[in-house]
This record gives C-alpha cells, sequence and structure tokens, in this order.
C-alpha cells in the first residue's frame, strides 16, 4: 500500500522505502524548516503531564471574578504563560510547514489529508499496517484456517515488526524533543523581548521582580492570567503610572527650557522683577502646558526653577 494522493496514488512503495526514507525526509524538512517537527504526545507523557498540572494551578490560584487568591503570579508563572504561547506558536508553524509540503497526500486508512505532524505520522503508520496485513493475506491464501492463525500469530510477535514500531517510536519521540528545545527557547526569547519593550517604556522596570512590587501588579496578574500580551497588559495596568511619567518629562523639560532662559530674567524696576519671569520664560513654559495662566506658571516656576 502507499500514501496517497489526493487525486491518486504518488508511487511512493512501501516495505524496504516504508520507514528509512521516512526518517530522512523528516530530516530534510527539520533542516530546512523555522521549527523541528511536532510529534505525537503519548498518553503518558511527562512533559504534558505537567503543562495540564500548570493548567490546574493557575485554575486554582483565581478566584471566578477574576482575581488573583494569592499575591500574584510568580515570575516562573508569567514565564510558563509567555512559554505556552510561543509552544503554540511553533507547533502552528509546524502543522502549516506538513500541510504545505504533505497535503497533496492522504491517509491510506481514513483518507483525510495530512495537514499536522501528527497527522503525517499517523499516515505512515497506517501504511505499515495495511503493507502488513497484505503481506498476511497473501501468505495465508490457501493456507487451512489453522495454519493461517498460526501465520498471523507468528507475525505479530515477528522481531522485524517489533523493531520498525520502536524505530517509528524513537523517531516520534526525537522529533518531540527537538520541538520542545525549541519551544522553551522560544519561550525565553519572547519573555525577554517583551521586557525589553516594557523597561522601554518604564526604564525602572527591569525585571519580572520589579513589576511584582508594585501597587498596579495585581491588576498586571489579572490581564495576564486573561491572556493578555506582558506588554498589553503592561500599559493597561500601569496606564496611569505611564501617564504621570510622561508629564514628569514634560515638566521638566519645561524647566530646562526656562532655565536655559534665566539670563534674560529682568532686573530691579522692571515689570515682572519679584518672580523672575519674562515673556520669553513665559512662552516657553506653555510651549507644554498652553493653558497654564501667568500665575500658575509664576508658582511653577518659584517651586521648581530650583529643581525642588
Amino acid at each position: 500500500m502507499e500514501l496517497e494522493h489526493n487525486g491518486g496514488a504518488m508511487g511512493q512503495q512501501p516495505g524496504q522505502e516504508g520507514a528509512a526514507p521516512a526518517a530522512r525526509s523528516l530530516e530534510e524538512v527539520f533542516s530546512e524548516s523555522e521549527t523541528s517537527g511536532a510529534a505525537t504526545r503519548t498518553e503518558n507523557d511527562p512533559e504534558q503531564e505537567q503543562q495540564e498540572q500548570e493548567n490546574r494551578s493557575e485554575e486554582t490560584d483565581s478566584r471566578p471574578d477574576g482575581q488573583s487568591s494569592r499575591s500574584g503570579l510568580t515570575q516562573d508563572q508569567i514565564w510558563a504563560i509567555s512559554r505556552r504561547k510561543a509552544e503554540a506558536q511553533a507547533r502552528e508553524r509546524t502543522d502549516r510547514m506538513f500541510a504545505q509540503r504533505f497535503g497533496h497526500l492522504t491517509n491510506p486508512v481514513t483518507g483525510k489529508p495530512i495537514q499536522t505532524a501528527e497527522d503525517y505520522f499517523a499516515a505512515l503508520d497506517a501504511q505499515e499496517q495495511l503493507r502488513r496485513e497484505q503481506a498476511v493475506r497473501q501468505a495465508a491464501s490457501g493456507m487451512e484456517p489453522e495454519q493461517a492463525r498460526q501465520l498471523m500469530d507468528a507475525l505479530q510477535n515477528d522481531p522485524a515488526r517489533r523493531r520498525l514500531e520502536e524505530e517509528n517510536q524513537q523517531l516520534q519521540t526525537r522529533v518531540h524533543q527537538m520541538q520542545r528545545q525549541q519551544d522553551l527557547a522560544r519561550g525565553e526569547q519572547l519573555l525577554a523581548e517583551r521586557m525589553a519593550q516594557i523597561s522601554r517604556l518604564d526604564p525602572e522596570m527591569k525585571s519580572l521582580e520589579d513589576i511584582r512590587r508594585q501597587p498596579e501588579f495585581a491588576e498586571f496578574d489579572r490581564l495576564v492570567r486573561g491572556g493578555y500580551d506582558l506588554v498589553d497588559a503592561y500599559k493597561l495596568a500601569f496606564f496611569q503610572r505611564l501617564q504621570d511619567r510622561q508629564a514628569s518629562g514634560a515638566k521638566q523639560a519645561a524647566i530646562n527650557a526656562a532655565r536655559g532662559k534665566q539670563h534674560l530674567a529682568p532686573v530691579g524696576g522692571k515689570a515682572g522683577a519679584e518672580d523672575g519671569l519674562t515673556e520669553e520664560i513665559i512662552a516657553e513654559y506653555r510651549r507644554f502646558n498652553p493653558k497654564w495662566t501667568r500665575e500658575d506658571i509664576s508658582r511653577f516656576h518659584k517651586n521648581y526653577s530650583k529643581g525642588e
């Protein structure tokens, strides 16, 4: 039997070409792809169990109203959320790659087109199973029922068959390990990129621990748990802080600009001599806040012109 083209057979022969070419073609795929292939998770996959435990932990830590029942996410928990997002994105890219390369083939048993890495491995298994069944039928044709049964029992315990199954399982395990390593690396990279963006917004925030110490962290925690990107969650939770920081920067710029005009301050006897303001200094302040009255500017200038 063979993997079938959507419009007919592709001519890929089983038997001696069934396992080895598949391994070689996968090596080519992995070397050319941005990410490694994704493997079918087994029922006892410890990494899958770990992810399920993390999900359960998140559910336990969140109350129905969406607020955190503890002080918030730990750095590891936030990293895990970002990592899982990166893993999901990597798996999607890998599945798209398999669909592009093998989507013209179908599973010889189900007839389902290959759209994911899991579909690809399932099609290989189905092809090998059909090949064995065909070989058994051909060998058992013309035999007595008891002889045919004994032959099938012998083939079921054939060392070569078991070796092929073990090799296929080892290949899937290796693919999964490669995928996992790249997903973890991508998760770490994603977290570093997001923290760099947050640091550009607020240089005081250099790590997740810095964010955790802020009074706005509870809201940040809630947004991250709700699926928000770290940067978006920071912008929403720390909106007032960012606004205040921007306003403070504008004030300092006004102070610096006004100080640059101090040499133009009037001397005694001229208008404005008491507060030290000139029209140039007033105009400089109003560049940053056009609504300021002269009294506002005088009061601000008195308090901050010396950097107080």
